[in-house]
């Protein structure tokens, strides 16, 4: 069995630079996105998330999700590797949002069962 992380932060961001020293600059935040009718967003965009906890190699479970019928739109599993104490700064890379209409989404980062967090995200259509 192995131990839940914990989330510190999970940002929709348009750059995430990771630099020589360790720090991380995470700019550019956004939960609002504008797409044209029947157009997917497609502009760089960056999720990015931040864990304790993290005993080794742990199995994530990342979803995009319609809020109006609850339709999982995106699914990924990503992997982290970290130390308990310290903190285990994650970047994915996505390339297509997609919005069948306006509303409202949402990303969640699940370890097995457990929700770990998540964030929404409210589309509009023009």
């Amino acid at each position: 069995m192995s131990v839940k992380p914990s989330l510190q932060a999970l940002w929709l961001a348009d750059e995430v630079n990771r630099h020589d020293d360790g720090k991380v600059t995470v700019g550019g935040m956004f939960d609002e996105i504008t797409v044209r009718s029947g157009e997917d967003f497609t502009t760089r965009a960056y999720l990015f998330f931040s864990l304790r906890d993290v005993h080794d190699r742990v199995s994530l479970r990342l979803t995009y999700t319609d809020l109006e019928d609850n339709d999982v739109l995106l699914e990924r599993t990503v992997a982290a590797t970290g130390e308990p104490l310290r903190t285990t700064d994650m970047t994915i890379r996505i390339n297509r949002i997609p919005v069948p209409h306006a509303g409202w989404y949402i990303w969640e980062l699940f370890h097995g069962g457990d929700q770990l967090g998540s964030t929404r995200v409210e589309a509009k259509v023009v």
